[in-house]
């Protein structure tokens, strides 16, 4: 194997996933060609292409479409490659590696086409067993644990990242609020986040907010939902950056020290998603929030997500549909849905600010409470070195003869 082709889509699987696991590759063979292949995604932040351009362990970065019409157009087979699914449709996956008659391998817990995958690769055990009952067949499944924990530094200064806030750790209490990867999430939680500020302000005078934004976030987009949020930027302690709300309270922008102000945090306020297992890893308390106020707009998938906001009979449908499903869901942050319980709490509701800082204060209260979450968080997320794992079953296809696993993908289901 002399090329890894990765398809990949958003956020979570770029930071989470991908760039862990080519940094590994490259650390083990560094002849190997990574190619990150961006296929169509919903939940995209608006900079993958960027970002993973700018990664030195990445070789090539392509879109989806122009890959496929190369492919065809061509029709010269690399034998010598290996295609690995990581995010997006998986039959996007199935295609190139049909098209270069080469092998398919998988990552994740879903089940969806997971017979046709060559090798099926998963975090735990829970997902083998998953893998089994939908016949695939156990000599095609490794389990090599949860790569989003490669994906935050081993070590963070958290006390040193306050100071440098101009925090101090022991008489205030930092508190992040996320706001988000994708824009419509950005738009709306930016100015939820400022009245949030308020009320903490009011009701608890030794808070301190931190607001670290997610790198696929365009700045622009930022600084328009500060604008709409009535928030202005104005020069803070040492170089940070401080955002004013029309009150007057103060919150500090965070951007390269984002994992040590989530470490250190008495308190994160986030959306669900692939950063939730993050703060897991790093031991941080959260509070998962998921405002239905105008869930109409969020991003999902599935036919739902066809509906157009832009007329109101299709609005006010896509809203009761999500709705009804808000109230059929389990758990829909992370570490919960390992657990099969509550280790994190849940907001999921039409939600004011001021519920959001009730809860906030609730558990800057509870040490104790905030101490267990913290090691039920690190037990969830696991150890550190499935991305190593990963790299290691990947390169060691480089040291198979050509053509070695490259067989139809009807003759490995059989």
């Amino acid at each position: 194997m002399t090329e890894l082709i990765v398809t990949v889509n958003a956020p979570g699987e770029v930071a989470g996933w991908l760039l862990p696991l080519a940094q590994h590759v490259k650390r083990s063979d560094p002849a190997v060609r990574i190619r990150a292949v961006l296929t169509p995604c919903p939940f995209a932040g608006g900079r993958e292409r960027e970002i993973l351009s700018a990664h030195p362990a990445l070789d090539d970065v392509v879109d989806l479409r122009p890959f496929l019409f190369d492919l065809v157009r061509r029709r010269q087979p690399r034998r010598q490659a290996l295609v690995l699914h990581l995010g997006g449709d998986r039959i996007y996956s199935l295609l190139i590696a049909k098209l270069l008659r080469a092998p398919a391998w998988v990552y994740g817990t879903s089940r969806q086409w997971s017979r046709w995958y060559q090798r099926c690769l998963v975090p735990d055990a829970r997902t083998i067993d998953k893998l089994r009952r939908a016949g695939v067949a156990s000599d095609r499944i490794a389990a090599v644990g949860e790569m989003v924990v490669d994906s935050v530094p081993e070590t963070v200064d958290g006390i040193g990242a306050l100071r440098a806030f101009g925090i101090d750790p022991e008489r205030e209490e930092p508190v992040t609020l996320m706001a988000g990867s994708r824009p419509y999430e950005v738009e709306f939680m930016l100015p939820f986040y400022a009245d949030v500020i308020d009320a903490l302000a009011s009701s608890r005078p030794s808070a301190r907010c931190l607001l670290p934004f997610s790198e696929f976030v365009d700045p622009a987009l930022i600084d328009r939902a500060m604008e709409r949020a009535g928030m202005r930027t104005e020069r803070g302690a040492g170089d940070s950056v401080c955002v004013r709300t029309r009150r007057g309270a103060t919150a500090r922008i965070v951007h390269k020290e984002r994992y040590a102000a989530m470490a250190a945090s008495r308190m994160v306020v986030t959306l669900p998603g692939t950063n939730t297992l993050q703060l897991a890893a790093l031991g941080a308390p959260m509070l998962v929030v998921v405002p239905l106020n105008r869930v109409e707009n969020a991003v999902v998938e599935g036919p739902v997500n066809w509906l157009s906001t832009r007329w109101w009979p299709t609005r006010a449908l896509k809203r009761r549909l999500l709705l009804h499903v808000n109230e059929r869901l389990g758990f829909i942050a992370l570490p919960n849905m390992l657990a099969g319980r509550e280790v994190v709490p849940e907001l999921r509701a039409m939600l004011e600010p001021a519920d959001v800082a009730g809860q906030i204060v609730r558990w800057l209260d509870d040490c104790e409470g905030r101490a267990a979450m913290s090691r039920e968080l690190r037990r969830l997320a696991g150890p550190r070195g499935a991305a190593a794992r990963m790299a290691a079953e990947v390169t060691r296809r480089r040291r198979e003869p050509a053509g070695a696993g490259a067989t139809s993908v009807a003759a490995e289901r059989q």
